[in-house]
């Protein structure tokens, strides 16, 4: 093989080269563009919102209020828990948001309300608070099946009392009440029969499921107390301390 046809073939090799990378700077601005067409296309701008709403929550303003920042803003450039975020800001009673595509020029968004955990009386009406301490509603009287709180209904006590609820599960819907008299005394009253009511000794608000458990093998004999402060050694009583008592006035309301 002789020189000039070495020569030939590097040329040739070179301008594959050359042209492979022309080739794949030609797709990346093709790529770039067509992203820019989208990211800012007219075509799929926000017109339209259809949002589900809750009891706590009107659908119709949720939808109003994406309108109102969003309308006209293409759907690419909207991100979802950016959204997600105003809305929490701007609704605190919904618990949470789903959001998705219900169109090219649409987004439909489901509202999820927070759920009562217990109400506190404050004179004569009712404070409803969720497990995270948000106040949901102060009606005029005592909301039905919702536990209701007994102690002193500051910041502290309101936020121990949701640190219990927070940790009772399936066992809040046999809770009557919260009994919180300070951070080391906490207490649930409940009723896991119809004609049976009883006052469960917590002590601090920890491990409040494994001592709920241990309470519950204990329900089987009804004592009026059991006090599970110590799941190691758990004690019943037939008189429960003052304050982890339900009022009359609550008791006259079952």
């Amino acid at each position: 093989m002789n020189t000039a046809s070495l020569d030939e073939r590097r040329r040739e090799h070179r301008s594959l080269r050359v042209r492979r990378i022309l080739y794949g700077v030609v797709a990346a601005v093709a790529v770039l563009a067509l992203g820019a067409v989208v990211w800012f296309s007219p075509l799929l701008a926000l017109t339209d919102v259809k949002a589900e709403g809750a009891q706590l929550v009107d659908g119709d303003e949720v939808a109003a209020f994406m309108l109102q920042k969003h309308e006209g803003t293409p759907l690419p450039q909207l991100r979802s828990q950016r959204l997600k975020d105003e809305l929490a800001e701007e609704f605190p009673l919904a618990r949470s948001f789903d959001i998705s595509p219900a169109g090219p020029r649409s987004l439909r968004v489901k509202v999820h309300d927070r759920q009562p955990a217990f109400t506190v009386k404050r004179g004569e009406a009712w404070e409803i608070y969720d497990r995270e301490a948000v106040v949901l509603g102060k009606p005029d009287d005592k909301p039905k099946d919702v536990p209701m709180f007994v102690g002193t209904a500051d910041r502290e006590g309101i936020e121990i009392a949701s640190t219990v609820v927070s940790s009772l599960g399936e066992n809040l819907k046999q809770t009557e009440a919260v009994a919180v008299k300070s951070s080391t005394r906490t207490a649930v009253i409940m009723r896991p029969k119809e004609d049976y009511t009883v006052a469960v000794i917590l002590g601090e608000p920890t491990d409040i499921k494994a001592k709920l458990t241990t309470a519950r093998t204990i329900m089987e004999d009804e004592p009026p107390v059991i006090d599970v402060q110590s799941t190691a050694v758990p004690a019943t009583k037939e008189d429960a301390p003052a304050w982890a008592r339900l009022p009359r006035e609550a008791d006259s309301q079952d």
